[in-house]
């Protein structure tokens, strides 16, 4: 865990130096989760930290509350820029990121508690009862 953090920290600070940032910006409605963070509903920028994007920052306009997770490719394109939550029941958990015009996304690894509510899910289905409800949300962003 240390390492990460030192490793997220350096990261940050190369990027810093370098300038290098797709930003986006996007007002949710709600309150939602980014790994171990419950963030807030309000207005948000989104913004790729490093060259290869597989980190990207997530900062509040009107705090300093914000959040990192690491990000792989998402499948498919997009011509409008977007963040895209996973919900379940009354929980949303921040899923991926798109700049637009045409780029392909950026999908964020799931959280610890992301991944126990899937498998809570498949176990409560596997016994015939009713599962947290899953949606897919999507938030328009504008590029910035």
């Amino acid at each position: 865990m240390f390492m990460l953090v030192v490793a997220l920290a350096f990261v940050t600070a190369v990027t810093s130096a370098n300038g290098q940032s797709a930003k986006s910006r996007a007002s949710v409605p709600f309150d939602f989760i980014v790994g171990s963070a419950t963030l807030p509903s309000g207005d948000y920028n989104v913004a790729s930290i490093t060259s290869s994007k597989c980190v990207v920052r997530i900062d509040r306009d009107s705090s300093n509350e914000s959040a990192l997770r690491m990000t792989t490719p998402a499948s498919g394109n997009s011509q409008k820029a977007k963040v895209v939550f996973h919900r379940y029941g009354q929980r949303y958990f921040l899923a991926e990121v798109w700049s637009g015009a045409g780029e392909q996304g950026r999908q964020l690894t799931k959280s610890q508690q992301e991944r126990a509510i899937e498998k809570e899910n498949a176990q409560i289905a596997r016994h015939g009862g009713p599962a947290a409800t899953y949606e897919r949300v999507e938030v328009v962003a504008a590029l910035r």
